[in-house]
Order: structure tokens, then sequence, then C-alpha cells
């Protein structure tokens, strides 16, 4: 049924071959973007945004190591420069009143990157851009200004080839952190970071 479909699309469009049909070579890029046996060192700017009274911009630095292709363990820690929002803020002016929700000074996490995908996109004038998509998993602790909590993280991860040595890792988990708070004791966040770093 393929070879009969082929011949239609050919017959009906004889001046546009499919490529490689007409007997000529085709070129096809190798795989650039390679992991196994190596390092990848980051580091970059995130935000955890967990729908309470802070404002949780931060720093984050990561290593992951590969001990295969398709997937490596991984090392994170953030540091948050937190402080009230707007609305938390007019709480504390009207009513002296500080939020229950703790706020984040931390987070160390080690986790697992898996490999789900590998592509190449074509950017500008002919540059090719190659990338990994990911799923990325985590156990950590984030430390507060009153203490330490556990925090598991998942979710999807973009690893980005930007030039022999350099790279881009663009991620968006899901925190989920266990702190004692009057409603409760799960507050889920989430943490998109863009970092930049090296191969080794």
């Amino acid at each position: 049924m393929l070879s009969g479909l082929l011949l239609v699309l050919l017959a009906a469009d004889p001046a546009s071959p499919i490529p490689g049909t007409e007997g000529t070579p085709v070129r096809v890029e190798r795989r650039l973007l390679l992991k196994q046996g190596h390092v990848f060192a980051t580091g970059g700017l995130g935000y955890l945004a967990r729908g309470d009274y802070y404002n949780n911009p931060g720093l984050l630095l990561s290593g992951s190591w590969y001990p295969m292709e398709m997937g490596g363990v991984e090392l994170k820690l953030a540091l948050f420069f937190s402080s009230l929002s707007a609305s938390g803020s007019e709480v504390f002016d009207r009513t002296g009143l500080v939020p229950d929700a703790q706020r984040p000074v931390a987070l160390l996490a080690a986790g697992w990157r898996q490999a789900l995908g590998y592509g190449k996109v074509l950017v500008g004038t002919g540059a090719l851009l190659h990338f990994d998509v990911q799923a990325a998993g985590h156990m950590g602790f984030t430390f507060t200004d009153r203490g330490v909590s556990p925090s598991p993280m998942v979710g999807p991860g973009l690893l980005v080839r930007v030039s022999p040595r350099v790279h881009a890792q663009l991620d968006v988990p899901l925190v989920v952190t266990f702190e004692k708070r009057q409603r409760g004791l799960v507050s889920l966040g989430v943490l998109p970071t863009l970092t930049f770093g090296v191969v080794l």
C-alpha cells in the first residue's frame, strides 16, 4: 500500500521527486548531542511559584552525569531570594500577621533524567539546533525560614546543544513540599528554570 501511494505521489508531481528515490544519495547529519560518559554542568535562573504570599526568584546550579545515552543522574541546588508579595505585604501592614506558608531559602535535590526523544530544528539561515526531550524526577529537601521539608519533584525538560561544549537546559518540574500549615501539609508549586553550561 505504501509503495502504491509513493508511485501515485511521484506520478502526480514528477518534477518534485522524494529525496533519495531518484538515486541521488541523501545526506543525513549525524547525531551531535552526545551524552554518554559526559558531565553536564549548568547554572542559571529559576522561579518557585507556589501560589502563596511569597515571590521566590532564585539561582540554580545542577550537575548531570550520563552513564548511558538515554539517561543520567543529577544533583540540583537552588538558592531563593524570597520576599513577601504585594498582597502579603498589604496583609502584614494592615494586621501585623505573616502568612503561615514557610519562606523558601534553598532547595537540594538528587534524581534521574530520562531522554524521551531526540530532534533537530533549523534556525534562521541554516543553523541546526540539536535537542533532547527529557523527563526528570528528583527527591529533595526545601530549606525554609522555619525548618526543612521533603520535596519530591517531577516534570519535563529540554536539553539543547548550543555549541560542541555549551548547552542550554529548560526544566519545568512540579514541586511538592510537605510543610506544616493551618490548612494542610502539602504545598504544590512549579519551578521553571533556564540554565546554561558546559559539557565535561
